[in-house]
């Protein structure tokens, strides 16, 4: 059973010792937690937190280990310009 309400409590330590990582796992660690907040209704905070995963390490590389990651936030926005990617 998924608890995003859990996941997506005290994200700011979370996402603090996330940083600490290196990039691929701070990069899961950001995806895992905008999920959750995208599922308990924070998806602006998703949104960020999707962009910062973005940052770290490109996704696609990263869901082929990690499956779950296909299933972002926003698919349709790039973090490194911000623009809709779907046009």
């Amino acid at each position: 059973v998924r608890d995003y309400q859990a996941s997506a409590s005290s994200l700011r330590q979370k996402v603090r010792l996330a940083e600490l990582m290196d990039s691929p796992k701070a990069a899961l660690v950001h995806a895992l937690l905008a999920k959750a907040c995208a599922e308990t209704g924070d998806a602006p905070v998703g949104a960020f937190l999707q962009s910062r995963a973005e940052l770290y390490c490109d996704l696609d590389e990263l869901a082929e280990e990690y499956p779950v990651v296909r299933d972002s936030v926003r698919r349709d926005v790039s973090a490194d310009n911000n623009v809709d990617n779907a046009t």
